[in-house]
């Protein structure tokens, strides 16, 4: 939803919603998106991991499982939102990286 009508309905100042239409249009846009790594499973997830494309950060995983629907680990992830379904990315968990590629929600086989 743009920002715009929510301002209008507020009781800020002009100024002061000039100022948050400008912190806003300077907000990183994000999506949620699935993620599909390999058959093996991923640790537990005690906290977010950093996703990777070409060692550049473009997200993070949320939430994590192993799929016996799918035969592989799965999980929903939060990336910029240039990030394309289909791109290669790395996992950065605590035993290590794994790779895995964005997906369309939901997960499905």
């Amino acid at each position: 939803m743009p920002i715009s009508p929510l301002l209008e309905e507020s009781n800020l100042t002009p100024e002061k919603q000039e100022a948050l239409k400008a912190a806003f249009s300077n907000t990183e846009r994000r999506k949620t998106v699935g993620v599909l790594a390999g058959e093996e499973a991923l640790p537990t997830l005690e906290e977010f991991w950093d996703l990777e494309n070409r060692s550049r950060p473009i997200g993070k995983v949320l939430w994590s499982a192993y799929s016996f629907a799918l035969t592989r680990a799965a999980g929903i992830a939060v990336v910029d939102e240039a990030v394309m379904v289909g791109t290669e990315v790395l996992i950065r968990h605590p035993e290590g990286k794994t790779r895995a590629r964005i997906v369309d929600l939901p997960l499905a086989p």
